[in-house]
């Protein structure tokens, strides 16, 4: 405004002094061609002034275009949904877009030409963040290049919206303060989507971390990408040992198949799919069963893999077996009970008639040998049946193991050696468990007897002790001709045996002595490769005898 009012004066000061000057002089100096000149100087007055009044159209005209560009900018700045505002050297407001004068509530103030600290008196709600951003300001500037961060300010109705603040410093080619450009964008929604999507994945994490069961996640191909910590449960392998490995690669052949059915059906149908009794190869070569559940993951409504969760039930079958088992045994004590004593009566006066009979007999007589064998047999049968019908007497004391086992040894050597085996045994330095000698023994006995009757050679017994010194584990190796996993399985059931003679009972004594005693057996086996016994101790420990 100033500078128009300046040019505006100067034209009227030159114009007067050219009409005025002008005339003076050509009145003094040429009179006579006073007339003549006046029309070349109103010429030149015309010309001056057409000239003058050009530029100043051309003036006008370009201001107009700058109004225009100026409406347009004005325009495009209002219509951002972020606000923007321009500040001079000294941090006064030169200009800012409408969402910026609705966030602060300036419509109502001239906040044109103030500076933060002013502004910050007129509206005391912001003060905070007005003070707070001529400490942002500043070091924007001394930094001398763009800055980010973000700014919480406060809404009239309680709540608060977070901006991206960005911050562009401008400079004069010397070098000095020019102007500063802020634009801030609201980023309150992506903020909370953001804490929403932590708190999810945090919720996510405590489940699939922290479940009881074993929860894992295989990509379209069948490979693992995830695995919670119950996979070493489960398994006996450790996370990295599954993760980018196929799932298949885990489970027993036999239900390959069954599995990769299962699969298909959550692919194709992308339902949620249960399969049940799931046998899982665990490290150890035990046996793992678990019921397992396969959801399909879908995102963006594209399916990207399937999350698996798998429930360990061997310790509930392995407890119905035992009820089975119990119950058979329940049976078994029954009729022991009520017919072993009867079957001892007349069987000891068979055995005496048939012993009469071999005396009196002036020529030896194979029957009366084959009757005398199978009397015994039947005592023996009657005898097993007593151990399974009534509770024993155990006297637990502290027991050399080692000393058992090489009792146990020397004892079976020669009918080892009947049966064309050789049996191995060094004994190691005294060993102690808290049990029954007689109980061991019997156990022993019966684990070397079946080796020696599963037609080996060669047969190795040994004890070792753990690195925690907590157990001793008795190994039994023969090189016989071993036994199906089916078998193997079905080892201590009453009755349940493929020997001739055999009646099952020995290994069913065999495993309550070992539950008696807080043990633990386990078969290694298979068709032509012989067989592995592995029995397991506590240690002898001091308090137990007390």
């Amino acid at each position: 405004m100033k500078s128009k009012r300046k040019i505006i004066t100067l034209f009227v000061v030159v114009s007067l002094i050219w009409v005025i000057g002008t005339d003076y002089l050509l009145l003094r100096w040429e009179p006579e061609l006073y007339s003549f000149y006046q029309k070349i100087k109103g010429i030149v007055f015309i010309i001056a002034t057409s000239v003058f009044i050009y530029f100043l159209l051309n003036k006008s005209e370009k201001i107009n275009i700058l109004t225009e560009e100026k409406e347009k900018v004005e325009t495009l700045i209002n219509s951002i949904p972020d606000f923007i505002t321009f500040k001079d050297a000294d941090g006064r407001w030169i200009q800012s877009n409408q969402f910026a004068l609705q966030l602060y509530q300036l419509h109502q103030i001239d906040y044109v030409g103030k500076t933060n600290s002013q502004l910050a008196e007129e509206q005391p709600l912001y003060e905070n963040e007005l003070l707070a951003a001529n400490e942002s300001d500043e070091r924007t500037w001394e930094r001398g290049h763009t800055t980010r961060s973000e700014e919480t300010i406060p809404l009239q109705n309680g709540k608060t919206k977070v901006f991206d603040t960005i911050k562009t410093p401008l400079f004069t080619e010397a070098g000095d303060r020019k102007a500063l450009i802020v634009v801030g964008r609201d980023i309150t929604e992506r903020i909370t989507a953001k804490q929403k999507l932590a708190e999810s994945e945090l919720r996510y994490k405590a489940l699939f971390e922290h479940s009881p069961e074993l929860v894992y996640m295989i990509d379209l191909s069948g490979k693992i990408t995830n695995l919670n910590k119950h996979f070493k449960h489960v398994t006996g392998y450790n996370e990295e040992d599954g993760i980018g490995k196929p799932l298949i690669d885990f489970v027993d052949e036999k239900d390959h198949v069954r599995l990769k059915l299962k699969f298909h059906r959550v692919i194709t149908n992308r339902e949620v799919v249960q399969c049940s009794e799931i046998k899982i190869k665990h490290r150890t070569g035990k046996k793992v069963i678990v019921n397992c559940a396969s959801v399909p993951i879908i995102i963006n409504d594209e399916l990207v893999g399937i999350t698996g969760y798998a429930n360990n039930i061997t310790p509930i079958i392995e407890a119905e077996e035992k009820l089975r088992t119990t119950e058979k045994l329940a049976v078994v004590g029954e009729l022991a009970a009520g017919i072993a004593h009867e079957i001892r009566n007349p069987l000891t006066s068979l055995r005496g008639f048939v012993q009469l009979f071999q005396s009196q007999s002036k020529e030896e007589n194979p029957i009366h040998r084959i009757m005398l064998d199978e009397l015994e047999r039947i005592n023996m049968i009657a005898s097993e049946l007593l151990v399974l019908s009534r509770p024993q007497e155990i006297i637990f004391t502290q027991t050399n193991v080692s000393q058992v086992l090489s009792d146990v040894v020397q004892l079976l050597s020669s009918e080892a050696r009947a049966h064309g085996a050789t049996l191995h045994f060094t004994e190691p330095i005294p060993l102690y468990v808290y049990g029954d000698k007689n109980q061991l023994k019997q156990l022993f006995i019966n684990v070397i007897k079946n080796a020696t009757e599963a037609s080996a050679c060669q047969i190795s017994a040994s004890i070792d002790l753990d690195e925690t010194n907590q157990s001793i584990t008795i190994n039994i190796a023969d090189d016989g001709h071993g036994m199906t996993e089916e078998r193997v399985q079905r080892l201590g059931e009453p009755f349940f045996s493929q020997k001739e003679k055999g009646t099952g009972l020995g290994l069913t004594v065999s495993h309550k002595i070992i539950e008696q005693h807080n043990g633990t057996i386990h078969y290694d086996s298979a068709l032509g490769k012989g067989t592995f016994v592995h029995v397991t101790f506590p240690i002898y420990k001091e308090h137990q005898g007390h």
